[in-house]
């Protein structure tokens, strides 16, 4: 029977580096929240180029003209117009949903780094603020971007 004399962990954990797999699941999250941030900027600048192609006009006229369709009259955006503008809100809600899971996983990782006994790196809760910060950041400029094509 030997006895070893390296301190184990409470509670015992699978992973003794278990920061190492969150910080790669916070990479994932993340590159959630940048395909949404490009993809919203993608759609939002082919909505423009096929408004400028379609009327001639100048895309900020574009802004002016977001009534939806009634009974009495057709509105005068095509129907692609309207598609575009429907996945540009798509990656705008895509985005923030991805970020409400960027904020509850590092506030569930920052609290599991501080029980007693939990071994952490002494850069990881600024890591944690990090992600949160840019993330919130990108998620920002979608929304500014989808306000402005509204």
């Amino acid at each position: 029977m030997s006895v070893s004399s390296e301190p184990q962990s409470f509670p015992p954990i699978a992973l003794p580096q278990w920061w190492l797999l969150s910080i790669f699941v916070l990479l994932g999250v993340f590159a959630g929240i940048i395909v949404s941030y490009v993809m919203s900027h993608y759609f939002a600048s082919v909505e423009e180029r096929r408004f400028e192609v379609l009327t001639g006009l100048d895309s900020n006229v574009l802004d002016s003209n977001v009534l939806e369709t009634t009974t009495l009259e057709q509105t005068t955006l095509d129907p692609s117009l309207i598609r575009s503008r429907v996945r540009l809100r798509l990656w705008s809600r895509v985005a923030t949903r991805t970020y409400v899971v960027m904020v509850l996983l590092s506030a569930a990782l920052y609290l599991i780094s501080r029980v007693p006994g939990v071994e952490s790196p002494f850069w990881f809760s600024p890591v944690l603020s990090a992600f949160t910060f840019v993330s919130a950041y990108l998620v920002y400029k979608t929304w500014q971007r989808g306000e402005r094509e509204r």
